[in-house]
């Protein structure tokens, strides 16, 4: 018997957890509808660099992710990568090899901006109801395959939908593809729900973390090519920080914590400075301080599809004891990645 499998209520209170809120019903005929705009819409592009399509109000999107809400089912036959895998097949790959390793995987896909704010995509012929409804049913499907096979799957999908207008912020940029700063807090703590659930949290050692709300200006990377300009977009962060009465010279990240965060971008977003934007304000801090525990954080800016497994496979190549203290790996990426990663590859991460 696997020494960390969690006792049967902590099963229950994932269940109950990933079900909390069941997708609003809506009819095939919107989703049709949806996807034949969101198809036209992604192919209105003005040049491969940006890939950047204006919506309404101020609002931009990522051509990318609404060509994938377009293509419907995206596993197994209809998969685009099928001489390369596909991404259900590499995910139990995956979840099979840290099983073996007695490690827990929970995947995180960052719901798409266009499905959680349809109404600012600029689709003049369909008309979105409100509140807006879940439009994404093949999302649906394949999570719900994938826990079948025994991976816990956290679809933020409907939580973002009834608070895609945060006190703080929207929980996207308006001009940038990541989720904003009250994004990564949400996703936190939804990620800290389930994984506070597992025996072994309450076996370590807890650190204590501060946070306070700020605002800080970006150039989003959607607009940094348009032309005439676009103002700046104020946003808010949950800045984090260690308890300066505890530990002053504590950080967010460690690579001895039993939790991994692997990730494309979204991990790094507000974490990362430069480009990302800020420091101390993304998923990463947000987790340690719901967790009160500093994270392993494994994340690449492009693609996770296979790059972020490449990168963690190099970690346990440099340690060789990496996953001797390990419990559980959150795998978080836009989930557009699905569709528009230019491949999905096993990798072999065990030793």
């Amino acid at each position: 018997m696997l020494k960390r499998l969690g006792s049967v209520w902590t099963s229950v209170a994932m269940a109950l957890l990933l079900s909390a809120c069941r997708p609003a019903p809506v009819s095939p005929e919107l989703v049709a509808e949806v996807r034949t705009a969101f198809a036209a819409r992604s192919a209105e592009t003005t040049t491969k660099a940006t890939s950047t399509i204006v919506g309404s109000e101020d609002w931009f999107f990522y051509a990318p992710e609404l060509r994938h809400i377009s293509v419907g089912q995206f596993w197994d036959e209809h998969s685009r990568h099928t001489d390369v895998a596909d991404p259900l097949s590499v995910i139990l790959d995956f979840h099979q090899q840290l099983r073996t390793l007695d490690v827990e995987l929970i995947l995180v896909p960052v719901p798409s901006k266009a499905l959680i704010f349809p109404d600012k995509v600029g689709l003049n012929a369909v008309r979105i109801p409100t509140p807006v409804p879940r439009l994404d049913p093949d999302h649906v499907k394949f999570y719900e395959l994938l826990r079948q096979q025994g991976i816990p799957v956290l679809d933020l999908t409907d939580r973002f939908l009834r608070e895609r207008f945060h006190p703080e912020n929207p929980l996207y940029c308006r001009h940038d593809t990541h989720w904003s700063g009250a994004g990564c807090v949400i996703a936190a703590q939804q990620i800290a729900e389930f994984i506070k659930t597992r025996s072994w949290y309450s076996t370590v050692e807890h650190v204590q973390y501060v946070s306070q709300w700020s605002s800080t200006s970006i150039t989003g990377n959607l607009v940094q090519h348009i032309n005439p300009p676009v103002s700046a977009e104020e946003i808010r962060l949950r800045l984090v920080a260690p308890n300066p009465n505890e530990n002053s010279g504590l950080s967010t990240v460690s690579d001895d914590s039993p939790i991994v965060l692997l990730g494309d971008s979204h991990s790094l977003i507000y974490h990362s400075g430069g480009d990302m934007h800020a420091a101390n304000g993304g998923l990463v801090d947000q987790l340690a301080f719901e967790l009160s525990l500093p994270i392993d954080l494994v994340a690449v800016r492009d693609s996770a599809a296979t790059a972020a497994r490449i990168a963690l496979r190099t970690r346990t190549q440099e340690t060789p004891t990496y996953w001797s203290e390990k419990r559980i790996v959150v795998w978080c990426f836009a989930a557009q990645e699905f569709t528009e990663a230019d491949e999905w590859r096993r990798v072999a991460v065990t030793p």
